[in-house]
């Protein structure tokens, strides 16, 4: 009865949000505040349900009567908008940043959830909305998607900038990378003199963004001690900003990200003011770190796995020390952050240990193929790769095709394939190496699920695009084995 009275709350409170003659309500500052406050409710109650649910709803349902909501209600904000862009990494570097500010005493509002569009902020403003315009929450923290920032950048006027990687990422919606960065770049043009942005050194089409703007921060990694990195296929640079040559690397990080410069014309990565050094990888069980900056060194110890996140922390790092934080409450809150969901994040599922590692184009791809082969250690691993090709992720699963997934092949010991695209992962695996009598495909996640539990006498680790992993998530939500990800 319960869980019915939600789903028709939630039903009849979009509709009055939706549908509410709010034009006869007088004063503007008054209708708003009815608006957010049923917008509020409106998440609260969807919330109540033990369901899959939309979480971007009340948001959807907000912005449709009033379509400056995230504007109007991020100016409340009294130290300001952090907003955070990039191909890969913006959830796990928002949660890293987070994680600072509670441990400043800076409490943030937050898109934890990669609500990443207008509707997924403004549901987060709503939800931290109290009477007489205050939020609940000094500083706004908000991931914003590649595409969508041009947009909401003027809406958020942020304090604070940080523009991470860009990778090839879901072609048939985002198009090229320089036409993204091209975008960026004009945002740049127009942002306020007095947002700080941050920029990352070690992408060449990140750094040569707004050349000409003072006091832009930069960021980036030196190599650990051994790192051997290469130019993967589907690496993306660019040619040279200045002068259009090809570039060389004399350290390759993370898919083009690198220590790079132009032997014709000599520019080359800029000296990055924020920059992690002695880097030390422990496999899934996080990094150890120390954070240089124009204020001192600090260690830094993460819980979060991978080369790949180091850059997102010390992405977080550098939007930290712009924005004041001491290095001690850098530590101290990046220590304390967990994995996001489904982003290496643990779970036990009846008896068996379960992994999930996101991935959603080939250099996300091959940097988790990379965890995975450094965490084998000498013993073969089950893996369950989970593929859909829904709007979330992109029709085009092509991508695939460029993921060195060859180099999993050795540590392999049994996959199963799931998600819409199954039958096409299992193609791709078997194209890679993988003996097809150590391949199972059931295309249902549950299924698939079920058949890789079956089969792996340990750990099982997870492979998933963004929309079969929710899927995933929800799934064992549903079963028992965790909270649901939105709670």
């Amino acid at each position: 009865m319960r869980q019915q009275l939600a789903r028709r709350s939630t039903v009849l409170l979009d509709r009055v949000l939706r549908s509410t003659p709010w034009r006869l309500v007088p004063g503007r500052e008054r209708r708003f505040a009815l608006q957010v406050r049923t917008a509020r409710l409106l998440r609260w109650v969807q919330r109540r349900q033990e369901a899959r649910i939309d979480t971007t709803l009340a948001g959807r349902a907000l912005l449709a009567v009033e379509p400056d909501a995230v504007g109007r209600m991020a100016a409340r904000l009294p130290e300001g908008v952090v907003a955070v862009s990039a191909t890969n990494g913006k959830t796990t570097t928002v949660n890293l940043l987070a994680g600072v500010l509670e441990a400043a005493g800076r409490p943030p509002v937050v898109n934890r959830l990669g609500e990443n569009q207008a509707p997924g902020v403004a549901v987060e403003l709503a939800a931290a909305a109290r009477r007489g315009r205050r939020l609940a929450g000094s500083i706004g923290v908000f991931e914003v998607d590649e595409l969508s920032l041009p947009a909401l950048v003027p809406q958020l006027r942020p304090r604070v900038l940080v523009l991470g990687n860009l990778f090839r990422d879901q072609l048939d919606r985002a198009g090229e990378l320089d036409t993204v960065a091209a975008r960026w770049a004009a945002m740049l043009a127009d942002c306020e003199p007095d947002t700080a942005i941050v920029l990352c050194a070690d992408d060449p089409r990140v750094s040569s963004l707004a050349p000409d703007r003072p006091g832009v921060v930069r960021f980036g990694v030196r190599p650990p001690a051994g790192h051997h990195g290469r130019l993967a296929e589907s690496a993306d640079p660019p040619a040279c900003a200045r002068c259009g040559a090809e570039l060389c690397y004399d350290a390759v990080l993370v898919g083009h990200l690198g220590h790079h410069r132009c032997p014709s014309c000599g520019a080359a990565r800029p000296q990055p003011e924020v920059e992690a050094t002695d880097v030390v990888l422990h496999g899934l069980a996080g990094s150890d770190l120390v954070l240089r900056t124009p204020d001192g060194s600090v260690a830094l110890r993460l819980a979060v796995p991978g080369l790949y996140n180091v850059y997102n922390a010390v992405a977080a790092g550098a939007a930290a020390w712009a924005l004041g934080v001491p290095l001690d409450g850098v530590a101290q809150g990046m220590a304390a952050t967990r994995p996001s969901f489904g982003r290496a994040e643990g779970l036990t599922v009846g008896r068996t240990p379960v992994r999930l590692l996101l991935t959603k184009n080939p250099t996300g791809m091959n940097e988790v193929l990379r965890l995975l082969t450094a965490e084998a250690a000498g013993r073969a691993l089950d893996v369950l790769f989970l593929l859909n090709d829904r709007d979330l992720d992109g029709r085009d699963v092509s991508w695939i095709w460029d993921a060195d997934v060859e180099d999993v092949v050795p540590v392999l010991r049994h996959a199963t394939c799931g998600g819409s695209r199954a039958t096409s992962l299992a193609v791709r695996l078997k194209y890679a190496g993988v003996d097809p009598s150590h391949i199972d495909v059931s295309p249902p996640v549950a299924e698939a699920l079920e058949a890789a539990m079956a089969s792996a006498p340990g750990e099982l680790f997870v492979v998933s695009n963004y929309s079969a992993m929710l899927e995933l998530r929800e799934l064992v939500a549903e079963q028992g084995h965790a909270p649901r990800f939105w709670r």
